[in-house]
C-alpha cells in the first residue's frame, strides 16, 4: 500500500474570555469533501516536517506560523493508501488566515471539540488536543497570576533592590552580597537553602532527579568593599551593578519565593542559584562548581543576567593571559643599550595586533592592561600584559591559539625572556542538541512577547551559560531589566522595568517547561 506523508498545523489562540481555541478546516474538494481537518499537506523533497508545514499553512491560509511542539504522528490506513501525518502545535504570527482551498473554518473550543465530523486520521488526534488546550487552560489560568503577582510585588521588589544593589560584591569577595541572600531566603519560606564551597547560595526545590538550573550572579566588576548609594535622577536609578547582575537577582528570588508560597509542582527539581565569579577573572568559578555538583541530571539551564527583551543564546568563549617580559634593565645613562622590557613587549604587542582572525565566526582579541618599568630614568626590567582573544567558535580559539603560541616562541628563539600565565578559560557551545536549544529559545521569545510587549533579540554572549553549553546542556539567559552604561560607575536602571522583569523572571521558572 502506498504510503503519504503529510503534516498538520494545529493552529492555538485565545478567545475573549481567555479559552484556548484551535483552528479546523473543512475541506472543499476530493473523496474526503465536507470533511473536517487540521490544516496541511505533502512534505516536499528536500524539506523537514516543520518547513513544509510553514510553507503549506502559507499557502492554503496566506498566513505566517510558528511551528511548536509536535504533537503526534498518526497512522492510519485509508483504503486506498496509508497515511503518515506528522502533528504540530502551531501559533499565527501573521497574516488573516484567508481561506484559499477549504470551503469552512471553524475556531473550536474544548467544550466544542467534537462538533465537527472529523476525517478519520485527525479524529485519531484529537484526545491529545483536547489535553494541550486543557493544559493551556492551566497555562491560561498562570498568566492571570503572574500578572497579578508583579503588580502586587512590584513595590518591596524595589525595596529589595535598593538594599541588594548597595551592599559591594567584587568578584573573589562576595560573602556579604552571599550572606545576605541567604539569609533572606531563609527568612522568606526557603529554610534550607545553603551555601556551597565556591561561596554560591543554593535552594532546591522539589526533589525530581532532573534538574533545571535557575540563576544569577552576585558579583560585580568594581572593587568597592564599601556600600554603594543608589543616586536617582529623572526617573532613573544610579549605582555601578544596578543592572548587572542586582535587578535581575531580585526578580529571580522574588520568583523563587512565589514558586514555594504557592507549592507549585514541577516534574524536576529546580535549583536556583546566587553564584559567585562570573565577572572579569572570575572565570565562571560559581558556575562551574554548580555544573561539577549537579553532573548529568542538569536538563536546562536559565540565567538571569541580561537586558529585558535579550535572549543570550550562544556561547562567546574566551582565552585569557598574563604576559610578562623580562630583561636585564639597568641605568637609563650608564646602561644605555640595555634590552627594555617595556620596549619588547611593546614589539609583541604590535605583532599580535597584526594576527589576522579566522573568518568563520566572529573573532577578537585585545590588550586590556599594560604595566611595567620602576622609574623615569631606569631600563625596566620586567613589563607585563593581559592579553585575550575571543569567538563564538571552538575551532577559531583553537586557531587563535595555535598562532599566540607560534609567536611566542619565535620571540623566545630570539632570546627574548617570556612567560605566559592562562588565567581565564570561557568554554564555546559545544555539542548542545540543535532542536533542543531552538525550542528553549523559541519559549524564551513567547515568554518576553508574552509579558514585555517586546520584540525578543537573540545575541552571543559570555555568560555563566557558557559553562552549560559547553557541555552540551541547552541553555539561555534572559534580562529583567531596562538600563544601560553596564561596567561603568554611571551604570544606570529604569526601575518601572522590573515590573515587567518580574512577570518574565516568573513565567520563566514556571511556564518555560
Amino acid at each position: 500500500m502506498k504510503t503519504i506523508h503529510v503534516v498538520a498545523a494545529v493552529i492555538r489562540a485565545e478567545n475573549a474570555a481567555g479559552e484556548p481555541m484551535i483552528f479546523a478546516t473543512q475541506r472543499g474538494y476530493g473523496d474526503f469533501k465536507d470533511g473536517w481537518e487540521f490544516p496541511g499537506g505533502k512534505i516536499e523533497a528536500g524539506e523537514t516536517p516543520q518547513q513544509a508545514l510553514v510553507r503549506e499553512i502559507r499557502e492554503e491560509l496566506d498566513t505566517k506560523i510558528q511551528v511548536g511542539d509536535r504533537i503526534d504522528t498518526i497512522e492510519y490506513d485509508y483504503p486506498e493508501f496509508h497515511l503518515s501525518m506528522d502533528c504540530f502545535w502551531a501559533e499565527i504570527r501573521s497574516g488573516e488566515l484567508v481561506l484559499k482551498e477549504h470551503e469552512a473554518a471553524k475556531w473550536l473550543t474544548v467544550d466544542t471539540l467534537d462538533s465537527v465530523a472529523w476525517l478519520p486520521a485527525d479524529l485519531a488526534l484529537i484526545d491529545k488536543v483536547r489535553k494541550g488546550m486543557l493544559q493551556q487552560e492551566k497555562e491560561v489560568d498562570s498568566r492571570q497570576a503572574i500578572f497579578s503577582f508583579a503588580e502586587n510585588e512590584y513595590e518591596e521588589a524595589l525595596a529589595l533592590l535598593r538594599t541588594i544593589a548597595s551592599v559591594p560584591a567584587p568578584t573573589f569577595q562576595e560573602e556579604k552580597k552571599a550572606a545576605f541572600v541567604l539569609q533572606w531566603l531563609r527568612a522568606n519560606g526557603m529554610p534550607e537553602a545553603y551555601q556551597d564551597e565556591a561561596g554560591n547560595v543554593i535552594f532546591e526545590y522539589g526533589t525530581g532527579e532532573k534538574v533545571v538550573i535557575c540563576m544569577a550572579h552576585m558579583d560585580v566588576v568594581f572593587p568597592d568593599t564599601t556600600p554603594f548609594t543608589i543616586q536617582e535622577r529623572d526617573g532613573l536609578w544610579y549605582t555601578p551593578g544596578i543592572l548587572d547582575d542586582n535587578a535581575n537577582l531580585v526578580c529571580m528570588l522574588m520568583a523563587a519565593r512565589y514558586i514555594v508560597k504557592h507549592q507549585i509542582l514541577f516534574p524536576y527539581r529546580l535549583v536556583f542559584v546566587a553564584n559567585v565569579c562570573e565577572e572579569g577573572l572570575g572565570n565562571l568559578k560559581g558556575s562551574k562548581a554548580i555544573r561539577d555538583s549537579f553532573g548529568s541530571s542538569i536538563r536546562r539551564f536559565i540565567g538571569f543576567d541580561a537586558q529585558l527583551h535579550d535572549i543570550v543564546n550562544h556561547a562567546v568563549g574566551s582565552m585569557r593571559f598574563r604576559v610578562t617580559v623580562r630583561t636585564e634593565g639597568g641605568h637609563s645613562y650608564t646602561a644605555f643599550g640595555n634590552h627594555n622590557a617595556i620596549h619588547q613587549l611593546a614589539e609583541l604587542i604590535c605583532e599580535l595586533y597584526q594576527v589576522q582572525v579566522p573568518t568563520e565566526a566572529r573573532t577578537t582579541y585585545n590588550v586590556g592592561t599594560i604595566e611595567g618599568g620602576t622609574t623615569v630614568n631606569s631600563i625596566a626590567q620586567q613589563a607585563s600584559m593581559l592579553y585575550e582573544f575571543r569567538s563564538e567558535s571552538v575551532e577559531c580559539l583553537e586557531k587563535m591559539q595555535r598562532t599566540f603560541d607560534r609567536i611566542i616562541e619565535k620571540y623566545r628563539h630570539l632570546g627574548r625572556s617570556i612567560e605566559v600565565e592562562t588565567i581565564g578559560i570561557r568554554p564555546c557551545m559545544k555539542g548542545v542538541d540543535p532542536a533542543a536549544q531552538e525550542q528553549l529559545e523559541e519559549m524564551g521569545a513567547d515568554l518576553i512577547r508574552t509579558y514585555t510587549d517586546r520584540e525578543p533579540k537573540r545575541r552571543t554572549g559570555s555568560t555563566d551559560a557558557n559553562t552549560f553549553q559547553a557541555y552540551g546542556i541547552p541553555s539561555i539567559v534572559l534580562g529583567t531589566a531596562i538600563g544601560g552604561s553596564t561596567h561603568t560607575r554611571e551604570e544606570w536602571l529604569d526601575p518601572k522595568s522590573l515590573k515587567e522583569g518580574l512577570r518574565l523572571a516568573l513565567g520563566a521558572v514556571w511556564q518555560i517547561w
